[in-house]
């Protein structure tokens, strides 16, 4: 694998969001001898998001490489995996449509990726540019420090904004049969995880997950994406995405096949959520509210009651379970 940068966005209708983002990847200060490209995923678009990409990169003057491609099938977890398999370049930066990504990003990525062998995954740091001032700041953006310092993670899920994967880890993962149990974003669905769970499964395969916040960029909100509305829908697709996720994290914990330990665990995360949502009915309660601290509570109380919903998938999380299982046992024989 030839090293370098391939800097991949996937877009769906993208075509408003592209011109800042595009911009500053133009803007990027790499050094000569450097390689680096930018690939473009129009992932099932019915707007001209490929055409103004074009466009948009012809008038930047910027002499990177730059191709789109199209992803007819919806999903961001397929648009990604077109991504990987076109890329050219060792280390993949996968950019949001709506990532601004500082000017030393890929530099400062390629150094970091180059003097680490083991890492399979890097992220960074996230700062939200809102297109409005929020009423609400829940915290559901890819935005802030994911740790409290740059570190190798214990806990393995850092989100997708401005991360960068190994593609040879991926391919590690598709050698051995790896297949993604969430397909993520799908059009203007707001399922998501697929990011947490590409890095558990790199993970299992033996890399490491690192955060740096070196890694700077702004991630622009639009106003659409902070209403009651967005956050209720965004909150229960979350909470579905852990009917896969969750078996990871009791996988990557308890290092057993073993499924009645792993149902004796579900009923035990069970308990716990519970009483911490009677905990919060109960804080509520006491409480005198505002409107906007009341807001934020029952946020917090429709994430939990989605979260306890999906414990009646119990038989699905189970076998999504002995799938994982047998996934890690292929680096552990």
């Amino acid at each position: 694998m030839q090293n370098g940068v391939s800097i991949v966005i996937c877009t769906y209708n993208g075509a408003s969001r592209l011109e800042p983002t595009l911009r500053h990847i133009a803007q990027q200060k790499v050094p000569s001898d450097v390689n680096w490209e930018v690939l473009l995923i129009d992932n099932a678009s019915t707007d001209d998001s490929a055409q103004t990409a074009f466009q948009l990169w012809k008038e930047l003057a910027c002499t990177t490489p730059f191709r789109v491609l199209h992803q007819p099938i919806k999903g961001l977890s397929y648009a990604r995996d077109m991504g990987f398999s076109e890329a050219q370049y060792e280390y993949i930066l996968m950019c949001d449509d709506d990532n601004w990504l500082d000017n030393d990003y890929v530099s400062y990525a390629y150094k970091i990726m180059q003097s680490h062998p083991i890492l399979g995954v890097l992220g960074g740091h996230g700062n939200l540019v809102y297109e409005v001032p929020p009423s609400l700041n829940y915290p559901i953006h890819a935005g802030g420090a994911q740790v409290y310092r740059s570190r190798i993670l214990r806990s393995y899920g850092i989100y997708g904004a401005g991360c960068v994967i190994r593609k040879s880890a991926y391919e590690t993962l598709r050698l051995a049969g790896f297949k993604f149990l969430l397909t993520d974003r799908m059009g203007t669905k707001l399922s998501s995880g697929g990011d947490t769970e590409l890095c558990y499964a790199i993970a299992l395969a033996g890399y490491l997950i690192r955060y740096d916040n070196h890694l700077q960029f702004k991630h622009f909100i639009p106003k659409n994406r902070t209403t009651w509305n967005y956050y209720v829908e965004y909150l229960n697709e979350d909470a579905r995405s852990h009917i896969v996720l969750e078996p990871y994290i009791i996988n990557q914990s308890i290092y057993t096949n073993n499924l009645a330990i792993f149902r004796l665990i579900l009923v035990v995360n069970f308990s716990l959520r519970g009483l911490y949502l009677l905990f919060i009915l109960v804080k509520k309660a006491k409480l005198i509210l505002t409107s906007s601290n009341t807001n934020m509570i029952n946020l917090k109380i429709i994430w939990l009651l989605a979260r306890l919903r999906i414990y009646k998938n119990h038989n699905e999380m189970a076998e999504n379970f002995r799938k994982i299982a047998a996934f890690r046992q292929r680096f552990t024989l």
